[in-house]
């Protein structure tokens, strides 16, 4: 139970990272836009420093989104992978992968987290459900090394 439980969260650490990865490769190689949930966030931690009488910006701030956005994916896919049945789990994580990657589109919505931005075309909306669905797949791949094995080899 507890080799699962820790295979789970490092593959579940792992598609998380993969999937950060995967955003800041598209934002930097292709000019895609933060997600409006990374956008809340932000703005969320901008207003939780100044209750508490701090400033955090620039590059301070991203360093603190992007961290809670990869603790956020990592429960996410370590959940994903640790609950229920252990079989197929590549078809497991692309499916949850892609059902995430819908939730990012339409719960920023569902939340009113302001306007829908102009640069949220179908392909930024494809892309988008592409890195949760690669981030699902990488979680699942290094789940199935690290959920199914030791944790010490003889």
């Amino acid at each position: 139970m507890m080799r699962k439980l820790l295979g789970s969260m490092g593959a579940g650490l792992v598609g998380a990272l993969v999937l950060a990865g995967a955003r800041e490769f598209s934002r930097r190689r292709f000019g895609v836009g933060k997600p409006r949930l990374d956008q809340f966030r932000e703005h969320q931690l901008e207003r939780l420093a100044h209750a508490l009488g701090r400033r955090v910006r620039g590059k301070r701030l991203e360093r603190a989104v992007v961290a809670g956005s990869i603790a956020v994916n990592a429960i996410y896919f370590a959940a994903l992978l640790c609950s229920g049945r252990t079989d197929r789990p590549l078809t497991r994580g692309a499916v949850g992968g892609t059902l995430a990657g819908l939730a990012a589109l339409v719960v920023p919505t569902l939340l009113r987290l302001g306007k829908r931005p102009r640069h949220l075309t179908p392909r930024n909306q494809a892309v988008t459900i592409g890195w949760y669905t690669l981030g699902g797949l990488a979680a699942a791949t290094a789940w199935r090394g690290l959920g199914t094995r030791p944790l010490i080899w003889n």
